[in-house]
């Protein structure tokens, strides 16, 4: 009952000691990486949309070779990586430019942005 009580967790978080720490990489569906590959030797642009940070949208991008290894994993949007809100704050022409060329990735990405991208994407 004390762990349901806010009032007690000060008391309950002392005198901890942290014995260590776990990390967990959910990794892209076997065949990914070589589908992608097929697509860009065909010539076939692949933009991902996904709901992932941005930073750990261009890992999964950069391991399914979305995005080349060698490139920095930065914040700024020199891969093409843009949350969804930060995408649709630039001015439709450039929207419709960033979506005609190279691939892409949008993440933070709401459901109301996947449709609005998809109708963007049918109009070019």
């Amino acid at each position: 009952d004390c762990l349901k009580d806010p009032n007690t967790f000060a008391e309950i978080e002392s005198d901890l000691t942290f014995i260590g720490m776990v990390g967990i990489k959910d990794p892209a569906r076997e065949g990914v990486a070589e589908s992608i590959e097929l697509c860009k030797r065909a010539g076939i642009r692949v933009i991902m949309i996904t709901g992932d940070a941005k930073a750990t949208a261009i890992a999964i991008a950069k391991d399914v070779g979305i995005f080349e290894d060698n490139l920095h994993p930065s914040t700024d949007n020199s891969q093409g990586a843009f949350e969804g809100r930060e995408f649709f704050a630039l001015p439709e022409s450039q929207q419709l430019d960033i979506l005609r060329t190279g691939n892409l990735v949008i993440c933070r990405a709401e459901p109301s942005d996947k449709q609005r991208l998809v109708k963007m994407l049918q109009s070019i």
